[in-house]
């Protein structure tokens, strides 16, 4: 039996009715279809005063398919991921952007008088920022010390970015 097969006997069981053996066979060795039969076990051993009001059938095929493992926590931790490494890779992109062309550009586009003025308030930050990446200067000079950086960079981007998407409260179901 596979996963299609036994989730689709738990979600057609009437009321009263036995888990096939075979379906619980299945569930012993498949994380999926086991979450699935604790589910239906819970629902049917419920005490009376909580299936009131009692769900229908379609009802509670909707939450079981709603509580596969598959799909509850592999897609979306799978878009999770991919969310975040996008995020990642394009804050670092524009991070690396303003790095490199910000000199040519302030340059050209900015007039003195207002380089002369803004230095003046980006002058201490400039000089805590130079202070900090100094380290990282003779790394940055190695031939594979860009790319370490850079994955680095990367990585903790990407933890930031998966850490505020789970601490973000999801939207519950309907």
């Amino acid at each position: 039996m596979n996963c299609r097969e036994c989730l689709d006997l738990l979600d057609g069981l009437e009321p009263g009715a036995q888990v096939p053996e075979s379906c619980r066979e299945h569930a012993a060795s498949c994380p999926a279809c086991a979450l699935a039969l604790r589910i239906e076990g819970t629902l049917r051993e419920a005490p009376e005063w909580a299936r009131q009001p009692r769900l229908e059938l379609e009802t509670r095929a909707d939450l079981l398919g709603q509580a596969r493992l598959g799909r509850l926590f592999w897609r979306q931790a799978g878009s999770l991921f991919e969310e975040a490494a996008v995020t990642a890779l394009t804050v670092l992109s524009v991070i690396a952007g303003l790095v490199i062309l910000w000199p040519k550009l302030s340059a050209t586009l900015v007039p003195e008088p207002a380089r002369r003025a803004v230095a003046e308030y980006l002058g201490p930050s400039a000089g805590y920022l130079s202070g900090l990446l100094a380290p990282l200067a003779p790394l940055i000079r190695e031939p594979w010390g860009l790319a370490l950086t850079a994955a680095a960079l990367f990585s903790i981007l990407m933890a930031a970015v998966l850490s505020a998407k789970v601490l973000v409260p999801a939207p519950h179901f309907r």
